[in-house]
C-alpha cells in the first residue's frame, strides 16, 4: 500500500515581479551557444509573455533568502494543516537544483530551522523540474520497504539566482516551495498508487537545458523543449490513468476516473497540448503558472498544495502529477487522497 498525504503547505516569497520588469530591459535575446543572437532582438510585451508563456507575474527570493529557508516554511504549513510536529518526522527528501551549498543538504539544513531531531533520512534529489515527483517516489519506496514515516517531502527552487536577465526565456522563471507530509498508508484503496520515472539523455537531449560555465540557466532547444514535453507528459499520464481505471474497475474511455491532473507548470502552451491529448477538461487541470513562472521542482509542490488548500482535492480524489524537466527525465505519481 502506498503513503498517504497527511497534509500540503508552500510558501512564496513577498517580491513580485510582473512582467513590466522585462519590458522596460528590451530588447530580450536569443541565446545559444555561440553566443547572443544580436542581429535580431526580441521586443518584448506583455501580451507576448502572456500569449508564449502564460505568466503574469513571478515570485523572486529576497537576498539572503535560500532554499533551505523557503523550503522551512513550507513544511510548517504542511505539518500545520496535517496536525503534526516536527520530532514526528522521521525523513526528509528535498528536490532542488537551486541549494546554495552542495553539501550539507538542503535538507539537513531545513530539518535544523525546523527543530526536527527524530530524523533518519534526510538528502537532496537532483531532478531538475521533474525532482518533486521523483523526491516523492523515493520517499513512498523508503517507507514501504522500511516501515518508515512520516516524511516531508519538498520541492524548492530559487532560480532567480541563475536567470539571465538578457535571455528571452527569462520572464519564465521565478522562486518558491511545496510541501507534503507523507504518512503509512492503511488502506489499500487510498494514497500513492502508482509511480513512474523516465529518463532519455539520448539524441542531444540532455543540451535541451542546463546550467552554463557562468551559473546561467539555458535552454536553446525550446521548441524541441516543449514538444517532448507534450509528447512525455501525455504518455506517462496515460499510463498513470490506466493504473487509476485498473484499481477502479472502470473502462479505459472512461475520463471520469480522473479528478486532477497537476503537470509541472513549464509553459501554457505544454499544458494545454497536454490537456488536449489527454482530452481532459479545464475543471480536471490545474494551473498556477499565471501568479509564478515556472518554478522547477517547486512548481508540482506549490500547485498540489493550493489544489488542496482550495477544494480541487478532497477525500477519495483520484491525482496524477507529472513532470519533465533538464535530462531529459520525467516522473509521475497517481494517487487517490
Amino acid at each position: 500500500m502506498g503513503a498517504i498525504i497527511l497534509g500540503a503547505g508552500h510558501y512564496l516569497p513577498e517580491k513580485i515581479l510582473p512582467n513590466q520588469f522585462f519590458i522596460d530591459k528590451n530588447p530580450l535575446y536569443e541565446w545559444t551557444p555561440q553566443g547572443y543572437d544580436l542581429k535580431n532582438p526580441v521586443e518584448t510585451t506583455d501580451a507576448w509573455i502572456q500569449e508564449m508563456m502564460g505568466i503574469k507575474e513571478r515570485r523572486i527570493a529576497a537576498p539572503g533568502e535560500e532554499v533551505h529557508h523557503m523550503a522551512a516554511h513550507a513544511v510548517r504549513m504542511a505539518l500545520q494543516k496535517a496536525s503534526l510536529h516536527p520530532e514526528d518526522l522521521e525523513g526528509i527528501v528535498v528536490a532542488t537544483v537551486t541549494q546554495d551549498k552542495q553539501f550539507p543538504s538542503a535538507a539537513c539544513l531545513k530539518q535544523e530551522l525546523i527543530g526536527a531531531r527524530s530524523i533518519g533520512y534526510a538528502f537532496d534529489v537532483g531532478a531538475a523540474c521533474a525532482g518533486f515527483t521523483t523526491a516523492i517516489a523515493v520517499a513512498n519506496a523508503m517507507m514501504h520497504q522500511y516501515s518508515l514515516g512520516p516524511f516531508a517531502v519538498v520541492g524548492v527552487e530559487k532560480l532567480s539566482k541563475m536567470v539571465d536577465y538578457k535571455d528571452k526565456n527569462s520572464p519564465l522563471f521565478g522562486d518558491g516551495a511545496g510541501a507534503v507530509i507523507l504518512g503509512r498508508g492503511e488502506n489499500n484503496q487510498r494514497g500513492i498508487q502508482w509511480v513512474r520515472g523516465r529518463s532519455n539523455p539520448h539524441d542531444g537531449k540532455k543540451d535541451w537545458i542546463y546550467r552554463d560555465s557562468q551559473g546561467f540557466l539555458r535552454m536553446p532547444c525550446g521548441n524541441e523543449v516543449m514538444r517532448e514535453a507534450t509528447r512525455e507528459l501525455t504518455g506517462i499520464c496515460e499510463e498513470g490513468l490506466e493504473s487509476l481505471r485498473t484499481l477502479e474497475g472502470l473502462k479505459w474511455s472512461d475520463r471520469g476516473v480522473l479528478d486532477l491532473a497537476i503537470f509541472h507548470q513549464a509553459n501554457i502552451r505544454i499544458l494545454r497540448g497536454a490537456q488536449k491529448r489527454l482530452q481532459l477538461t479545464d475543471e480536471q487541470v490545474f494551473r498556477n503558472i499565471g501568479r509564478y513562472g515556472n518554478m522547477s521542482s517547486a512548481s508540482a509542490a506549490v500547485a498540489l498544495s493550493e489544489a488542496y488548500e482550495q477544494g480541487r482535492i478532497k477525500e477519495n480524489s483520484r491525482v496524477i502529477m507529472a513532470c519533465i524537466g533538464s535530462g531529459m527525465v520525467t516522473s509521475a505519481v497517481a494517487l487517490v487522497a
